[in-house]
């Protein structure tokens, strides 16, 4: 959720390492750089860091990814994010 602004440099860098978009919106932009960065290093939680490092605006994500399936990534930078916990379940909105 939010606001990417500086999603078209980055679409442009990803086009040209041969990344494909099938939409419009400047959060593909996040998932499609957080893959660029998995095959550089085959680390999802040094994948998702560098990922944010790049991004400028405001958001909140949350990421799920199956090569780290036992970890939820997640930051909110500008944007709200809640997190509650009950019991053995947390919940994100």
């Amino acid at each position: 959720n939010g606001i990417i602004e500086n999603y078209k440099e980055l679409k442009e860098k990803l086009i040209e390492a041969n990344y494909t978009f099938v939409s419009q919106t400047d959060t593909e932009v996040i998932v499609h750089l957080f893959e660029y960065h998995l095959s550089k290093t085959n680390d999802a939680s040094l994948a998702f860091n560098k990922t944010i490092s790049e991004l400028e605006g405001a958001y909140s994500i949350l990421l799920i990814t199956k090569y780290d399936p036992n970890r939820i990534f997640f930051i909110m930078h500008g944007s709200p994010l809640a997190i509650a916990k009950q019991d053995d379940n947390i919940y994100f909105a």
